[in-house]
């Protein structure tokens, strides 16, 4: 995810700043719920996953957010009709979820899936601590 700065709106009171974070997470949880449309991902050199893994770009421009989307989309799908209904659903969640103004979403279709194909998972980025190690003393 790239992004720079956050997006906000003003209330009565002052202003509420949005992190890019929380805007890739109504993006990937609005998108878990499509049918015909799976994240793409962004893979770095030598085929590596991008530091989260997701590839969704933010641009925040006077608090208003505009989105890039990679996405693999089911074989058969009729992309304009249903590309146009997922905007249209992103826009939605995301000023619902986080009260931005959206500026656009631009939705990149990447690669087509068949509709058997198990869902990529993408790298974890859990960290587990090491194993604790039992020092036993040495014999001289």
């Amino acid at each position: 995810m790239a992004a720079e700065g956050n997006g906000y709106f003003e209330t009565d009171s002052g202003r509420v700043s949005v992190a890019p974070e929380i805007v890739e997470r109504v993006v990937v949880d609005e998108l878990r719920s499509s049918d015909n449309f799976r994240l793409g991902g962004s893979r770095g050199e030598g085929g590596f996953f991008s530091r989260r893994g997701t590839g969704i770009r933010m641009e925040f421009v006077e608090g208003r957010v505009a989105v890039t989307l990679p996405v693999h989309v089911r074989f058969s799908t009729k992309i304009r009709r249903e590309a146009r209904e997922l905007q249209g659903k992103l826009v939605r969640a995301i000023a619902a979820g986080t009260g931005l103004e959206v500026e656009r979403i631009t939705i990149e279709v990447h690669q087509v899936f068949e509709g058997d194909e198990p869902e990529p998972s993408a790298p974890s980025h859990d960290v587990k601590p090491p194993e604790p190690v039992t020092l036993q003393p040495v014999e001289a």
